[in-house]
């Protein structure tokens, strides 16, 4: 296995693109093309850096192994390769489920009824003293945006997937907060926490598409692209909010 080859194998299980190996090892996306067809050898300097990014050895790096030797190694590392990016896949979504689950058991705590409830019926029932919380579970909107985040991480879209649920957490909390609209009552619209948290959710939604693209193109949330996205979902967010209180 040649130098290029296991900076291109490192990279690709690292989950970045040529772009993005570029950016952080601050060369041209060129240079990373040369390294990976063999083309040219990266500075000393410059395996150091790989080294460290990819978490490997730089000896590792340079070796040429014979070819049988190389061959049988391949051989060796593919199940292991294989069982790596499976557990990749699963750990991520398996910790937004469970950031999601606490959520709910904090809902559960903070706003069910333990005295008078047995706790399978605490724990899965619907009953609320909050309005939004028991909009939130009666009408099956918070599986909903659950299930959509967590397809998101499945998915490979990390991004959009906690950009999800930081949405519906912060959509909550505003809701709680700013929703209840005494004045609206005769309406019908005595809390509005509903649509608070509905447009948070979609204006997260969109923020995290927005976000899938830029790291598609290579491009770091902490870039100048990245501040402006930022910037325009929390005006949409402030916008959404004047809007909802203003009672549309």
């Amino acid at each position: 296995m040649s130098i290029g080859t296991r900076i291109a194998d490192c990279r690709k299980r690292c989950g970045m693109s040529q772009e993005l190996l570029a950016q952080k090892m601050q060369v041209s996306r060129q240079a990373v093309t040369k390294w990976e067809s063999g083309k040219s050898v990266p500075s000393s300097a410059n395996l150091q850096k790989l080294a460290a990014l990819f978490e490997v050895d730089v000896k590792w790096l340079l070796e040429e192994p014979p070819q049988n030797a190389a061959l049988s190694a391949v051989e060796n590392e593919r199940p292991n390769r294989q069982k790596q990016e499976v557990l990749q896949r699963i750990y991520p979504v398996l910790g937004l489920l469970l950031a999601w689950i606490v959520v709910y058991i904090l809902g559960r705590i903070a706003y069910g009824d333990l005295e008078n409830s047995s706790l399978l019926g605490w724990l899965l029932g619907k009953d609320s003293s909050s309005y939004l919380y028991g909009w939130l579970l009666t009408s099956g909107m918070f599986c909903c945006a659950m299930a959509a985040s967590a397809l998101g991480s499945v998915l490979g879209r990390r991004r959009f997937a906690w950009s999800v649920f930081a949405g519906s957490f912060l959509g909550f909390g505003l809701g709680e907060w700013l929703g209840p609209n005494p004045a609206g009552a005769a309406l019908g619209h005595g809390d509005y926490g509903w649509a608070i948290w509905l447009g948070m959710l979609l204006i997260s939604a969109m923020y995290g598409i927005a976000l899938e693209r830029l790291n598609r193109r290579g491009i770091a949330i902490g870039s100048r692209a990245g501040y402006i996205v930022t910037l325009c979902a929390a005006a949409l967010a402030a916008l959404m909010l004047l809007l909802v209180r203003s009672g549309m």
